[in-house]
């Protein structure tokens, strides 16, 4: 996650660290320059980015790895997908259900657009981040076994997609893809949707699965294998 350059970056980059805040203990206190930094930001202008912030930035993403160890993925268990594409890339985060209240974090996933893939339409751009999501990471499998499954996009369109018949070939390609997954899809609105939009805008090479996500999911195969021994293990992400 790079610091934010203008006002609209660092809204939206507060938005995901208040959004995983929950995860770390005295939050408000570590965020503080960042908050005041908006507060004294401007929009449509470049932000004032000091040593300052960017110590604060760093001691949070610091605290989130600490905090944040990502659960063992159990089918049997309500899932729910959140996807986002940007107009660079795409992004995801799998949640499990734990408890009636309590959510745990899955698995992360991002990648970037090739210049063709740039020049889709946002209806497949949208669609393309769940097909990745679902189909790239060694969760694949156990995407297919489940059967309690939620996906959620802010794009609506996309909810009225497994009715339509006048889909192109790409999109009618993309749909017998995705009729092998049981799944329902709900719209969430872009402002509950921070970590998910935030992984879509993470600058890569074009065409290219972000190393850090590539090594993330390495680490959670790593991770399932230790599990399964049964011992504990706290991922570590670079």
């Amino acid at each position: 996650m790079p610091p934010p350059t203008n006002y609209k970056a660092l809204e939206r980059t507060l938005g995901s660290l208040n959004y995983v805040s929950r995860f770390v203990d005295d939050s408000s206190r570590v965020l503080t320059p960042l908050n005041r930094l908006r507060k004294d930001s401007q929009p449509g202008q470049p932000v004032s980015w000091t040593s300052e912030h960017q110590q604060a930035f760093d001691n949070f993403k610091l605290k989130v790895k600490e905090a944040v160890s990502l659960a063992f993925p159990d089918p049997s268990k309500k899932w729910e997908l959140h996807t986002d594409a940007s107009a660079t890339g795409f992004g995801g985060v799998l949640y499990q259900q734990q408890s009636e209240e309590k959510w745990e974090i899955v698995s992360f996933f991002a990648g970037s657009f090739s210049e063709t893939q740039q020049r889709w339409s946002t209806y497949e751009q949208e669609l393309y981040a769940i097909l990745a999501c679902l189909t790239s990471s060694h969760l694949s499998p156990l995407f297919k076994l489940h059967h309690n499954l939620t996906i959620r996009s802010d794009h609506r369109n996309l909810m009225y997609l497994m009715g339509k018949r006048d889909l192109n070939n790409k999109l009618m390609r993309w749909s017998l893809i995705l009729s092998d997954y049981k799944f329902s899809i709900l719209h969430i609105a872009g402002r509950d949707n921070q970590v998910a939009d935030q992984l879509s805008r993470v600058e890569a090479q074009a065409g290219e699965t972000l190393s850090w996500s590539e090594r993330i999911m390495k680490a959670q195969a790593a991770h399932e294998r230790e599990r399964y021994l049964g011992q504990g293990w706290l991922l570590e992400r670079p």
